[in-house]
C-alpha cells in the first residue's frame, strides 16, 4: 500500500474518483452489491473492509481494491490458510509463462496468498497516479457458474491509468470464489488468467504477476 503520510485528495477530486469506480463496478457486472460506505482511495486512513457475505461483495473488492489502489482491501478477500483451511491459487497463461522463462528465471511452481499480496502491493504502487481505471465486463461466451457455496465470475478486464489510457493489465480471468471458514465469507480461492487474444501484446494481470511489474507489453 502506499504511504498513509500522503496528503488527502481534495473533495473534488474524491468525489470523481468515487463517481468514476461507480461507473467501473456497475460495468463490472458485480450484481445489485451497493456498499453504503466505500473504502476511502488509497493514501485514506479508516479504510472501511465490506462484509463478504456474498460474491458480489467478494468480487467488489477485488475491483475497488484495484480501482483505488487500496492493496488492503484487495487483501481482504484472499483466503488465510490456518483460519479459512484454503489457499489462493493463481493460474497462468502457457504463452506467459514462455516469454518469462525467456528472462533465464524459471517460473514459480506455485502462487499463494502470500506471493499475491506481496504482488498487489507493488502493482498499486508501481504507478504515481491517485487511481486506476479497473474494468471487468462479464463474458458474452460463458455464463457465470453460481453457486450455493461456490461462485466462478468469468470476466474480460483491462487495468489503465491516464487519457489516453495506458493500459498495465489485459486478459481474461476465471475468478473462483468460494463460501470458507467459521464466518463462512466469500473469498477467491482461485485466479485462472489467459490473454486475450485480440490485443495479444498487451501484458496480462499474470504476466504482471510473474515480474517484474512494467508498463511495457512483453
Amino acid at each position: 500500500m502506499e504511504s498513509m503520510n500522503q496528503p488527502r485528495m481534495s473533495q473534488g477530486r474524491r468525489a470523481a474518483a468515487w463517481a468514476a469506480l461507480a461507473l467501473t463496478v456497475c460495468l463490472a457486472g458485480c450484481g445489485l452489491f451497493n456498499p453504503e460506505d466505500p473504502p476511502p482511495p488509497q493514501g485514506s486512513v479508516g479504510i472501511h473492509l465490506p462484509s463478504l457475505q456474498t460474491p458480489d461483495s467478494a468480487l467488489y473488492c477485488v475491483i475497488a481494491g484495484i480501482s483505488t489502489k487500496t492493496a488492503q482491501l484487495y487483501e481482504h478477500v484472499l483466503p488465510d490458510t490456518l483460519q479459512d483451511g484454503v489457499d489462493f491459487h493463481a493460474f497462468f497463461d502457457p504463452q506467459d509463462l514462455v516469454d518469462y522463462a525467456q528472462t533465464g528465471t524459471p517460473p514459480p511452481n506455485d502462487w499463494t496468498s502470500k506471493d499475491e499480496k506481496t504482488f498487489i502491493s507493488q502493482y498499486t504502487t508501481f504507478i504515481p497516479v491517485a487511481t486506476y481505471q479497473a474494468v471487468f465486463t462479464p463474458d458474452a461466451n460463458r455464463a457465470d457458474f453460481l453457486g450455493a457455496d461456490e461462485t466462478i465470475y468469468y470476466r474480460h478486464y483491462r487495468i489503465s491509468y491516464n487519457t489516453p489510457p495506458q493500459f498495465i493489465g489485459v486478459g481474461l480471468a476465471d475468478l473462483y470464489f468460494r463460501r470458507v471458514g467459521v464466518n463462512q465469507e466469500w473469498k477467491m480461492i482461485r485466479w485462472v488468467d489467459r490473454r486475450d487474444t485480440t490485443v495479444f501484446n498487451l501484458r496480462t494481470i499474470g504476466r504482471q504477476r510473474l515480474g517484474p511489474v512494467s508498463t511495457s507489453a512483453n
